[in-house]
């Protein structure tokens, strides 16, 4: 039997704390980080990734024996503040239908100016607020000049966020409304449109093709089992479609005028639905990065139908998730363990 020797104190010459703090899910919703403050965040984190400024590579995947689960890891380097942090996401399906059943992701962070480690938080709320952010995004970077009308298509969380993010990043739209089939989500869709953008209201469509048709915005965040699908031939000229989960059909990506994406490498690991059936994918226009860094074209004319697609990116993650440690720590929050 070989002995394996530890070293009683790896760290003994170091002054540094190497305790992390610990960030609970109840922990995290005591802290308020407001949409725009998550808007900004995302923006810059994004942008000096388009400066090349930060570092994010490509997902792996990994799918359990027998199709169990789905695995998830994802690492990313911030530029300021200067943040090294790693994402692992588990989701269980427990069925033939493939309908999760359990969600586990975590994001360890690290000071990248001294190596400390930071913290060690459920990603969860993290991942559903920095997503509607980029969503709002893409839509700021490839939005038509004559648009005024958004559609957000779904009625689940990412939903709810959507609107307010939409509102802040791209203020030109008069109107923007939601449709979904949960009344529950609608209604605190509503709800919450109305606290972060006073003065203004989130309608709620009940035609589903009408509503698509007079739409220069639409955002499909639908669920998996979802009955709506935008339909290619329904869009108006200079419509942008961007796609988070669900609710547009494979022809809005395929009959696109131009097509726009927050990474194309990881396009083709996680949007396999939209490949064509030799397994390939039209080729991507522009990346959001380069778009917000101005080293790309979000669109080439105002008449075209833009298709966008957001696969996220941990370099978000980890700009979410070091901000709202500094909120959590400036407010007391959080639990300080040894595990080095």
């Amino acid at each position: 039997m070989t002995t394996v020797l530890i070293p009683e104190d790896l760290h003994k010459k170091s002054d540094l704390d190497h305790r992390v703090t610990l960030l609970s899910r109840q922990d995290i919703a005591k802290v308020a980080l407001d949409h725009k403050t998550l808007l900004a965040t995302v923006e810059t984190a994004l942008r000096d990734l388009g400066a090349g400024l930060a570092l994010n590579p490509a997902k792996i995947e990994m799918e359990s024996p027998g199709e169990r689960a789905m695995n998830y890891a994802m690492m990313g380097a911030l530029a300021d503040p200067a943040t090294v942090g790693m994402k692992l996401s588990y989701k269980y399906f427990g069925g033939p239908k493939r309908q999760m059943q359990r969600y586990y992701t975590t994001l360890l962070i690290f000071d990248d100016t001294n190596g400390q480690p930071l913290a060690l938080a459920d990603c969860s709320w993290i991942t559903a607020a920095r997503t509607p952010a980029v969503s709002a995004l893409l839509a700021k970077g490839s939005i038509s000049r004559n648009a005024r009308k958004a559609l957000i298509v779904g009625s689940g969380m990412q939903a709810q966020y959507a609107g307010p993010m939409l509102a802040e990043a791209c203020p030109q739209l008069e109107e923007i409304s939601i449709h979904g089939r949960y009344q529950e989500g609608l209604k605190t869709a509503q709800e919450f449109f109305s606290h972060c953008c006073p003065g203004r209201q989130l309608k709620v469509a009940t035609d589903f093709e009408t509503a698509v048709r007079d739409a220069d915005v639409i955002i499909g965040v639908s669920g998996p089992a979802s009955l709506d699908n935008v339909q290619a031939d329904w869009l108006k000229p200079g419509a942008l479609s961007i796609l988070v989960g669900y609710g547009l059909h494979a022809d809005v990506f395929h009959q696109a005028d131009y097509r726009t994406a927050t990474s194309e490498e990881q396009m083709q690991v996680t949007g396999q639905d939209f490949a064509l059936p030799d397994g390939s994918f039209p080729a991507i226009d522009a990346e959001l990065p380069a778009i917000l860094a101005g080293r790309a074209k979000g669109r080439l004319s105002d008449d075209q139908r833009v298709f966008s697609y957001n696969s996220g990116l941990i370099i978000t993650d980890v700009a979410v998730g070091r901000a709202l440690y500094e909120a959590a720590i400036a407010r007391g929050l959080g639990s300080k363990v040894s595990i080095w």
